[in-house]
């Protein structure tokens, strides 16, 4: 399986579970660094397969990912 397609496959898994996906949670639960996932979810979102959205409570910015269906 491709990279970005095995985190957008992740992202749908949690959102399935009535999470809002992260990136850090993303990377924690695939084992990766948070860099590579970052960078597989620019692609994703170039191709119109994912939006992400950024929110910073307490001085963190925090990476939100949703599926476009």
């Amino acid at each position: 399986m491709e990279r970005t397609q095995k985190i957008k496959q992740k992202a749908q898994e949690l959102i399935n579970q009535n999470q809002k996906p992260t990136a850090q949670q993303i990377a924690e639960e695939i084992s990766w660094p948070p860099q590579d996932v970052h960078r597989c979810l620019n692609i994703l979102e170039k191709q119109g397969q994912i939006q992400t959205y950024t929110k910073q409570p307490f001085d963190q910015k925090i990476r939100f990912i949703s599926i476009k269906r």
